[in-house]
C-alpha cells in the first residue's frame, strides 16, 4: 500500500485530543444510533402493551406479565451486549489512535496522498487506502472515517487549515465516499 506515498502529501492533519473527549464522541454516536433507539422503543412498547391490556381487560394474568417482563429483559440484555461491543470497539480505536486506556492524550499525524493516507502515532504507523473507507462523518470538532473492516479513524478538525479541510472533503467526495454532516449534542 506504500505506492501512494511517493512525493509530498497533498495535505496533513495533526489530531490532538483527550481520551474523555474521544469516549464522549464515540459513545454518543453509537449508543444513540438505531440499535439503542430500537431497544428503548421495544422496552417502552412492552410496558405500554401491559398497561393497555390491564386497562382494557381489567386484569392481566401472571403469565402475560411474565411474558412481557421476559421480552423486556431480553431486549435490555441485547442493549447491554450492544453497549459492550461499542466499548470494545472504542478500546480498539484508542489503541489504533496511539493511546492506551489510561487517561493519556492522543496525538496522531495524518498525511493524505492521492490514493490513501498515512497515520502515525506514538504506538504505530498505519497506511490506509481510501478504497477501504466506507463513510466520512463530519462533526463540529471531528472528522470520523469508518472503514469497511469496522476500524474507525478520528481526525481533529482543528488539525486542518480551513483550506486543507475543504480539499480533504473534496478529495473524499471525488473518491465516491459518502460524507455525512451531523450536529453533536455534547
Amino acid at each position: 500500500m506504500e505506492e501512494y506515498k511517493t512525493g509530498q502529501p497533498l495535505f496533513s492533519c495533526r489530531s490532538d485530543f483527550s481520551e474523555k473527549t474521544l469516549k464522549d464522541f464515540y459513545l454518543y454516536n453509537h449508543l444513540l444510533k438505531p440499535w439503542g433507539k430500537v431497544c428503548i422503543i421495544c422496552i417502552a412498547a412492552c410496558v405500554l402493551i401491559l398497561v393497555v391490556l390491564s386497562l382494557v381487560t381489567g386484569e392481566v394474568t401472571s403469565t402475560t406479565k411474565l411474558f412481557f417482563v421476559l421480552v423486556a429483559a431480553l431486549i435490555a440484555l441485547l442493549f447491554v451486549l450492544y453497549r459492550v461491543e461499542v466499548k470494545t470497539t472504542l478500546k480498539r480505536i484508542i489503541e489504533y489512535s496511539g493511546g492506551q486506556t489510561s487517561g493519556e492524550d492522543f496525538v496522531t499525524q495524518c498525511d493524505f496522498y492521492e490514493n490513501g493516507f498515512h497515520q502515525s502515532s506514538a504506538r504505530q504507523d498505519l497506511d490506509v487506502s481510501y478504497e477501504s473507507i466506507k463513510r466520512v462523518v463530519v462533526h463540529k470538532s471531528y472528522i470520523y472515517l469508518t472503514s469497511k473492516a469496522r476500524v474507525s479513524y478520528i481526525l481533529d478538525r482543528n488539525g486542518f487549515t480551513a483550506e486543507n479541510e475543504r480539499d480533504f472533503l473534496d478529495l473524499m467526495a471525488a473518491k465516491g465516499l459518502k460524507i455525512q454532516y451531523v450536529k453533536p449534542v455534547y
